[in-house]
């Protein structure tokens, strides 16, 4: 058996962090025996700058944007990634 795990990170705004965890929640295998729905969240201000060619959620072309985020972490096991 292959246990090799793998921890995640990635930002979103908050108003999306609970539906993300709900579908997230549904398709990885728990790491640990007795607990599901394990994750971490940090809140954070995250600065970007869309840049033309991209399609930006929030945001304007050339601008340097600041906005309220999550940084959302959570593991999965290896047999949850797809090739």
């Amino acid at each position: 058996m292959d246990s090799k795990h793998y921890k995640v990170f990635t930002y979103i705004p908050p108003t999306h962090s609970k539906d993300l965890k709900d579908e997230l929640n549904k398709v990885i295998t728990p790491l640990f025996d007795g607990y599901d729905y394990v994750f971490a969240e940090i809140k954070m201000t995250g600065n970007w700058r869309p840049l033309e060619g991209s399609n930006p959620h929030l945001g304007t072309h050339g601008q340097i944007e600041t906005a309220d985020e999550i940084m959302l972490g959570f593991t999965i096991k290896n047999e949850n990634l797809k090739a």
